[in-house]
Order: structure tokens, then C-alpha cells, then sequence
């Protein structure tokens, strides 16, 4: 299913995740699985797709709870043949930001 968002994760009446549902705009489908493994980070999986009655209960709902999302952040690993040295390269880290907290970041 393309573009079709998570608006739930399933439980039954034991607290066990079942499924998610999958859906835009009143067209959804429950999709019934052994396993679910969320990447939507632990703010956005315990706040919005947990059912609130599960979520209390998990050891990490203090922490959650109290909480605000953050930002997104994509890492990217290049592996290229030869030695930083050989290459010309010094090792590094490097980061872009467009915005923080809302506001432009020059």
C-alpha cells in the first residue's frame, strides 16, 4: 500500500499488538500481523498510535509522557575504496540544518 499512513497499532483485549490499521481520509484496512515494528520513534508510537489504555501501562510511559517530539534526522554511511589518506579526505562529521525549533538556521 503506497502512501497509505499508520493511523493505529492493533491490540486485543490482553494488550498484545495484533496489526495495524492502515488508512487516509475514512478508507482504512486492518492489516493482522505476528509482529509490528514501528519507525515512527517512540513519541509519535506511544502518543498517537498506541491505543492511550496500552501505552500507560509500558515502563517507558513516565518518560514518554512527559516528552516532546523531535526533530527528524537522516544519517548517511559512504564507503569508499581506498584510505582517507590515499583519497585526500580527513575524517569527519558534517550536519545541515534547515530549521530548529521552528525557526530558519543560517
Amino acid at each position: 500500500m503506497m502512501n497509505a499512513p499508520i493511523t493505529q497499532i492493533l491490540t486485543d483485549s490482553r494488550r498484545r499488538v495484533t496489526g495495524v490499521r492502515v488508512g487516509k481520509q475514512g478508507h482504512s484496512v486492518d492489516i493482522h500481523a505476528p509482529i509490528v515494528i514501528s519507525d515512527a520513534g517512540f513519541y509519535n508510537t506511544f502518543m498517537k498510535l498506541l491505543p492511550e489504555s496500552v501505552a500507560r501501562k509500558a515502563p517507558i510511559w513516565p518518560i514518554v509522557s512527559s516528552a516532546k517530539p523531535g526533530i527528524g534526522l537522516l544519517a548517511v554511511f559512504v564507503g569508499l575504496k581506498g584510505t582517507a589518506k590515499e583519497l585526500g579526505f580527513t575524517a569527519q562529521n558534517g550536519g545541515i540544518f534547515t530549521t530548529l525549533n521552528g525557526e530558519e538556521v543560517n
